[in-house]
């Protein structure tokens, strides 16, 4: 119960706190292990959340998660190519969830494959991803390929929809002024 309190609070300094200590006692857990280095890269801490990933690996262990994680610390490190590998690797392993579509298709934009990042969102989107943040993304590739208007045909109705969302917001601006 105390462990979902911190991930609910997103108490990210407890969480390490509470895998670690798991760790001092002796524990070999990979599961644990695996925790603290997601806890380590949601609280900003790339290194250590990339320490722990690696030394999984190591150990022989391979799942979606570990590999999604992995993808995520390539992906802070601005290694794209090696993120994309992993996310695709985390897919083949059998993760299914909308995430790591959006994380492939966030991905292919930074390096101009905007046709596989429009795939990838759309799988996103077919497994109920948030439409907000799908929409969002689908308009960033819009505007890389100069598609101004589209872009703001994509998001004036999500910005109707959510009123408050910053980065919705600030892309719609940018779409309008390129217009």
């Amino acid at each position: 119960a105390e462990v979902t309190s911190m991930e609910k609070v997103k108490n990210y300094d407890g969480l390490v706190n509470h895998y670690k200590s798991q760790l001092e006692q002796g524990s070999q857990d990979p599961v644990v292990k695996q925790k603290l280095a997601w806890a380590y890269f949601y609280k900003g801490d790339i290194e250590s959340a990339d320490f722990y990933a690696q030394h999984l690996k190591k150990e022989g262990i391979e799942n979606p998660d570990l590999y999604q994680l992995e993808g995520q610390v390539f992906d802070a490190k601005n290694d794209t190519d090696s993120a994309i590998a992993a996310y695709i690797a985390s897919v083949e392993a059998g993760n299914r969830a909308g995430q790591i579509h959006v994380l492939l298709g966030v991905s292919y934009t930074k390096i101009g494959q905007y046709e596989k990042a429009y795939q990838e969102l759309n799988l996103a989107r077919l497994r109920g991803y948030n439409d907000v943040v799908v929409k969002n993304n689908i308009a960033m590739i819009q505007m890389a390929n100069g598609e101004y208007q589209q872009a703001i045909e994509t998001l004036a109705p999500v910005l109707k929809e959510e009123p408050t969302n910053q980065i919705v917001k600030a892309n719609l601006a940018i779409a309008l002024m390129k217009t």
